[in-house]
């Protein structure tokens, strides 16, 4: 099989010396004059591909490929396209036709076999048909769409709309499809300024003899009578992105950005140098500041805010309250403001918060820059115990890929102890530096998870610069719901972008939309650093506590992994009770999973389809490690899958019950393999399986003065039972 091959056909001109590289394709950009060519592959393989221009008439050959779920395999001929645009085209033949045959008008957002996209024209040998992956995979017909018929798609901010006709006058055509960011398939997944606009053809041989893109205004940005070849255009500053706006205080010199970044006709992107006019920074107030660019006549311009000379902090200790100033002295009596206090501390000094709520707009960063060392960490803690509240609530909420934080640590050792944060637009706790540590910390009610470990940058691909080290101590996440979805917002997470060494211990995760634990890596980023999970408790995750879902909340209680990806994680003495779906799940994690002493009962409160413990997503790279582990519900379950190795363990399969006393291969799958048949536990063979009513304070009430969990006798098992002195299941009553 190919595999991630490169192919680059030129269509009659030159290439332009830029590649691209991407995990399953790499390909040559060419002049804005004409289409570059691709072949992505993911399962299918794409053979005997190429794409020919001639007298009017692109001719795209393709043998194999197909559409579907897992990823797309096709031959692609397209051009990148910035803002509005309608794209049209019409299939003047097919040949070499089968049921997986496509040939579409396609708009993708990158060039990965699972990229988005949008795409209407023709399947098998002449029906007419739409796909799009939105994020989700969708597919059906498309009337009047067939060959010699022309296909249209038309976009205007991130609202796409798909059209045909029989002719090339669409004036008295009403859309047949619409699709906006209201639908469930959200277009803002292609709302990357620039997209990929062309003609995907997989298992055939299409004729296209037209092929028409124009912008808004209807200038033409390609067309297909007008591909001839030739030479190369040189592409244009078409606009620059506004660069942020400068604080500087008075009489300091200010510090301008040297670049900003321009966008070019062809789609593409580039650092410009500019040139600033000169600031006064001797007055107080906010300056525009105008900026020379190189053939770009507008230029640019940037906001300078020049303020009173602030107060200096000679000190290690600064006191803040909600308050303070900027210009305080940071002392019990002039205490400081908080964002102030988190840049001027010394390295290994002490911000303390006295007790209130602190009403804050913006998020607060604490910078890479400002970090402590192992033997003088910075802090920032609740002054003698009191209730801190950072209330994030004014923050806007918008494009979730953009909205703000409540506490980005950037930095590295830092030790935080005793904040509550809620009502952030995004993450409530965003860890992305090393060797922290989060004690007696509250995060609730945010709009994506509570408290999040993943890297700070996009830029950062290397997993050696990804959050390493950092201990999450006795916190608590609950009540927090992404309103875009539904689907992200857990409890806590480490996932997609994290290094080696992060710890969860003491935590409790309950009523997040999304899940409990996530732990989630994806194909794009690889694998990240194993995780421990100790002492923790997940439990009625997958709605809040007023009773908030949407289709698509997971609720899981302890999801280890994701899209197949192997890490061994570790999870140790946890309980999972009364989530929506599974308990404990690797979620196709195929990497040797370590549990012991986990106790999970009561799960798959949605319809019973799931089960306590989930462990054999794939059959056959599964091999976990299962240790003094119990699985018990009062209603009804699916039976517990596991593969791998077990000791002194209980699980439910089927209506009966089966049992490891000592070490030995295990296999849910395979009758001889999934221990020895036993008489199984009822509900009196637990002390009480009773918890505290939705509402309960559960920070406050299952917690010794120390922050470890105590949660008295719920889930304990009786001191009568058959099952009692064996070591089996979780031990948080102490």
């Amino acid at each position: 099989m190919k595999n991630k091959r490169f192919l680059a056909q030129l269509l009659g001109i030159s290439i332009m010396a830029s590649t691209i590289f991407s995990s399953i394709n790499v390909t040559v950009l060419l002049a804005s004059t004409s289409l570059s060519n691709v072949t992505v592959e993911n399962n299918n393989q794409v053979d005997n591909e190429s794409s020919t221009l001639s007298e009017s008439k692109l001719v795209i050959s393709a043998t194999g490929g197909k559409m579907e779920t897992a990823g797309d395999s096709f031959q692609y001929s397209y051009l990148p396209v910035t803002g509005d645009f309608t794209a049209t085209f019409k299939v003047a033949e097919l040949k070499n036709t089968s049921s997986n045959s496509r040939v579409y008008l396609m708009v993708r957002n990158g060039l990965d076999a699972t990229s988005p996209h949008l795409s209407a024209g023709i399947k098998g040998s002449s029906s007419g048909s739409y796909e799009l992956r939105l994020p989700d995979r969708n597919s059906g017909s498309l009337s009047g769409a067939g060959l010699n018929q022309y296909i249209r798609i038309e976009k205007i901010g991130t609202t796409y709309k798909l059209y045909t006709s029989s002719s090339t006058d669409f004036s008295s055509v009403k859309a047949i499809k619409t699709y906006d960011t209201t639908t469930k398939n959200n277009t803002s997944e292609l709302g990357n300024a620039s997209v990929n606009v062309g003609i995907a053809v997989c298992d055939a041989t299409a004729t296209i003899d037209y092929f028409n893109v124009v912008d808004q205004s209807g200038n033409t940005i390609y067309n297909l009578n007008n591909d001839q070849g030739g030479g190369e255009i040189e592409a244009t500053i078409t606009s620059v992105a506004a660069p942020n706006a400068v604080t500087v205080y008075q009489g300091d010199t200010v510090s301008l950005p040297a670049t900003v970044e321009a966008t070019y006709s062809d789609g593409s992107k580039a650092q410009v140098n500019v040139t600033w006019d000169s600031v006064n920074t001797s007055t107080v107030g906010t300056k525009t500041v105008k900026g020379t660019i190189a053939n770009f006549a507008t230029g640019t311009s940037i906001n300078v805010t020049v303020l009173e000379k602030a107060p200096v902090v000679t000190g290690s200790t600064i006191y803040v309250s909600p308050t303070g100033s900027d210009n305080g002295l940071g002392t019990t009596s002039s205490p400081m403001s908080i964002s102030k206090a988190i840049t001027s501390i010394q390295q290994g000094g002490t911000i303390y918060l006295t007790g209130g709520t602190y009403k804050l707009n913006k998020q607060l960063t604490i910078a890479e820059t400002n970090s402590g060392t192992a033997s003088k960490m910075n802090n920032l803690v609740a002054l003698n115990g009191a209730e801190v509240i950072l209330d994030f609530s004014a923050q806007a909420y918008g494009e979730p890929s953009t909205n703000e934080r409540g506490i980005q640590l950037d930095g590295s050792y830092w030790y935080i102890k005793g904040i509550t944060v809620q009502g952030a637009a995004d993450n409530g706790f965003f860890v992305s530096g090393k060797n922290n540590k989060l004690e007696l910390c509250v995060a609730r009610a945010n709009r994506d998870t509570g408290i999040q470990i993943s890297r700070r940058n996009s830029s950062l691909s290397s997993m050696k610069d990804w959050p390493a080290n950092n201990l999450i101590l006795n916190c608590t996440s609950y009540n927090n719901s992404d309103p875009a979805t539904g689907e992200n917002a857990d409890g806590f997470a480490a996932k997609l972008t994290c290094g080696e060494g992060n710890v969860f211990d003491g935590c409790i995760a309950y009523n997040n939309v999304d899940d409990g634990w996530d732990l989630y890596a994806k194909t794009e980023t690889g694998p990240i650093g194993s995780v421990t999970i100790k002492n923790c408790i997940a439990f009625r995750n997958g709605a809040t506590t007023d009773g908030h879902f949407t289709a698509n909340s997971d609720g899981n209680g302890f999801k280890l992994g994701g899209s197949g990806i192997a890490v061994p994680h570790r999870i140790e003495n946890s309980i999972a009770f009364e989530n929506k779906n599974h308990g404990f799940t690797d979620n196709s994690n195929p990497g040797t999973i370590t549990l012991k002493n986990c106790t999970s009962i009561n799960n798959s409160l949605d319809n019973g389809g799931k089960s306590n413990f989930d462990f054999a997503r794939d059959k056959s790279k599964s091999n976990n490690v299962l240790i003094n582990c119990i699985s018990f519900s009062e209603g009804k379950v699916a039976s517990d899958k596991y593969i791998g190795k077990a000791e002194n363990c209980v699980f439910y399969g089927g209506g009966k019950w089966y049992e490891f006393t000592t070490l030995a291969s295990a296999n849910s799958t395979l009758s001889d393999l999934r221990g020895t048949q036993i008489t199984g536990p009822t509900a009196s063979d637990f002390a009480t399986l009773t918890a505290p009513a939705i509402g309960t304070d559960f920070h406050t009430l299952w917690r010794n003065s120390d922050g470890s969990i105590n949660m008295g006798n719920v889930f304990k098992i009786a001191s009568n039972s058959t099952f009692a002195n064996r070591n089996l299941g979780a031990n948080l009553s102490k």
